[in-house]
């Protein structure tokens, strides 16, 4: 792992009493060689097997581990059937086939968040930033990944989230680089009303934590309407440029912004003051009865001039009523209890009609006036 999570390792050589844990630069490294240290390892995964594909490896592993232990002999021929099983194992592995009869449990889940995750922060137009999360994996894991899409969207027990809620795309992730699956979200609502409950439920082991902490963190200003005020703005960019690879310490300092003598790499503590200050003021957003929503630090509202959504009745007795008007996608989302996706999608199929409460309905976009 990266050297800044050599406690991390050091934790788990603690608990298991085996292993040496090594560093090497920016590496650090946990290793378990003894042979009767081996068969403590083995039976950890023997009794909590593995979900990806690295479990057919760890069944190659096992299997030259007792061709070893068990022969008297360390024979010309006992290496050769080693290496023959270490040929088809990891990177040269060629077959993945296997039982999916996957264990998902929320710590495991929890793990290989801390392990393949990824909480993210992107800035749209008009300050409206963009908060996803995101897993990937090998294509061969395909499967696992579907069952991994289900248990996230179980996980509400009094709710029913869309499909489209969360994403699962195969692809490239980078250019040249080999097929992945990706498992994505940007719903907002799912955020707050099922993952971060979930996640904060459990106990983190990793600095991914505060990656997790710190998008959650900007969810709640973005809450509170404090991506419309100018140190809001400053602050939120702040803990962006504290994210993911930019939290490393060996990753260069360029250009860290700063306000009133804060940097990102600097002085942390007066930074978490300005956070704590802007999370106990009152909302910046006040909604108003007709639905709209003003921005009350510009006094404007927002997406003043931009397009509306309505709801219209398709009955033929009232055609053309309109039964709600919504100022953006994921107010219509909400209301109709669908994923912003799947409004987008109505929108532009031309005249799509549905039932919404027993009623023939369709979605249209207007220009507010």
């Amino acid at each position: 792992m990266h050297i800044d999570d050599v406690a991390l390792l050091q934790f788990i050589k603690s608990k298991l009493k085996v292993g040496i844990v090594n560093t090497y630069r920016n590496t650090a490294l946990y290793k378990v060689i003894r042979i009767k240290d081996i068969q403590v390892i083995i039976d950890i995964f023997e009794s909590n097997p593995l979900n990806t594909i690295k479990y057919l490896n760890f069944l190659d592993f096992k299997k030259a581990y007792e061709l070893y232990t068990t022969s008297d002999e360390k024979s010309i021929e006992l290496i050769n059937l080693i290496d023959n099983i270490k040929g088809g194992m990891n990177k040269l592995r060629i077959n993945f086939k296997r039982n999916n009869d996957f264990k998902i449990t929320p710590y495991w889940l929890l793990g290989f968040v801390e392990a393949e995750g990824s909480f993210f922060v992107s800035k749209g137009k008009d300050f409206q930033y963009k908060l996803g999360f995101n897993l990937t994996q090998s294509i061969v894991d395909l499967p696992l990944m579907e069952t991994i899409k289900k248990f996230l969207l179980d996980l509400p027990k009094n709710k029913k989230f869309e499909d489209t809620t969360i994403n699962l795309n195969v692809g490239q992730i980078r250019s040249k680089s080999k097929q992945a699956v990706l498992i994505s979200s940007y719903n907002t609502i799912y955020f707050r009303d099922v993952l971060i409950p979930f996640f904060d439920s459990m106990i983190w082991q990793s600095k991914k934590e505060f990656d997790y902490k710190d998008w959650k963190i900007i969810l709640n200003l973005k809450d509170l309407g404090q991506n419309y005020t100018e140190l809001g703005r400053e602050v939120i960019e702040l803990i962006i440029n504290q994210m993911n690879l930019k939290r490393l310490s060996t990753k260069p300092i360029h250009n860290s912004k700063a306000i009133k003598g804060i940097t990102t790499f600097e002085n942390k503590q007066a930074l978490q003051a300005k956070i704590a200050e802007l999370l106990s003021l009152p909302s910046n957003l006040e909604r108003k009865e007709d639905g709209r929503l003003l921005i009350i630090s510009e006094n404007r509202y927002l997406n003043e001039g931009a397009k509306q959504i309505q709801l219209l009745s398709r009955d033929p007795i009232n055609p053309g009523e309109i039964l709600k008007t919504f100022n953006s996608r994921v107010e219509c989302a909400k209301f109709l209890n669908i994923s912003s996706t799947t409004v987008a999608n109505w929108l532009v199929k031309d005249d799509y009609k549905f039932i919404y409460k027993g009623k023939l309905v369709s979605l249209k976009i207007v220009t507010n006036s």
